[in-house]
């Protein structure tokens, strides 16, 4: 449970961080090669995650990473998902917001962390939710990326305790085991539905 939870909160900070970081120079940014980066983002979201997990082992072990918290937090940190949700919900934020800061002698990093942030709530929110339900219960990157027993999370543990044949008769056991499970998961959208909704029906900013 705290390898679970501790991964969890680490990567949902960095990638929602980090996808606000990358999202706020393609939406506001006139810089050249900013159309070329934004379609690169979306090229790579055609892409299954599948595809990645061998090149992403190989640099894992190349690294020396394997049974550690690196390998389970890094590789998940980026995510073109998250940048082209971000991006498109700065999209709305009036650029009148943005060029008053700067004639008021605001530098990026102040717009980005009282301007951007604030008013992108909404979004980075409904990220929140989506990083967490797929960090909470990834299997995958356990099975591969961790050797000992103290490195597992807990939905590699639940799948490797109930199964069997004693799995009938421990009914009650795997049910409890599955509610632990599901539960900061319905915990944390009930929390930021509101959120979600907003950003679902694009009503954060209207320019």
């Amino acid at each position: 449970i705290f390898n679970s939870v501790f991964v969890t909160i680490t990567v949902v900070t960095l990638h929602v961080l980090f996808a606000c970081m990358a999202a706020y120079p393609l939406a506001k940014s006139r810089a050249p090669g900013m159309k070329f980066l934004f379609n690169l983002t979306v090229a790579a979201l055609m892409f299954s995650p599948a595809v990645t997990n061998i090149p992403r082992y190989l640099i894992v072990n190349g690294l020396g990473w394997i049974d550690t918290y690196w390998a389970l937090i890094i590789p998940a940190i980026g995510s073109a998902f998250g940048v082209f949700l971000m991006k498109q919900f700065l999209e709305g934020v009036p650029d009148a917001l943005t060029e008053a800061a700067k004639i008021d002698g605001a530098n990026d990093w102040t717009i980005f962390s009282r301007i951007i942030l604030p008013l992108s709530r909404p979004a980075w929110s409904t990220l929140i939710i989506f990083s967490w339900i797929g960090t909470w219960n990834d299997s995958w990157s356990p099975v591969v990326f961790t050797r000992s027993e103290a490195m597992k999370t807990l939905p590699l543990a639940i799948s490797t305790m109930f199964s069997g044949a004693n799995v009938v008769a421990r009914q009650g056991a795997n049910a409890a085991a599955a509610l632990l499970q599901t539960a900061p998961t319905i915990i944390i959208f009930l929390i930021l539905q509101k959120r979600v909704i907003s950003t679902m029906a694009y009503s954060g900013i209207k320019s």
